[in-house]
């Protein structure tokens, strides 16, 4: 068994519309936050310092 071998992170689907990347401003935020609260496996408390925000959108909808 090969254990080196590098995960494939390449994608064949196709999306009618595309992904979008948008860094989270102060408006959103609060959505954000409690998102993160609720579904990430770690939770979601505070960030410290400097830090960015993202989330992932298709056709305006919140994916990740």
């Amino acid at each position: 068994m090969d254990h080196e071998r590098e995960a494939d992170t390449t994608s064949t689907m196709a999306l009618p519309h595309p992904l979008e990347v948008r860094a989270i401003t102060r408006e959103p935020r609060s959505r954000w936050d409690r998102l993160m609260r609720q579904h990430h496996y770690l939770g979601f408390n505070s960030m410290v310092g400097e830090a960015l925000r993202y989330v992932a959108l298709h056709q305006d909808r919140w994916l990740a």
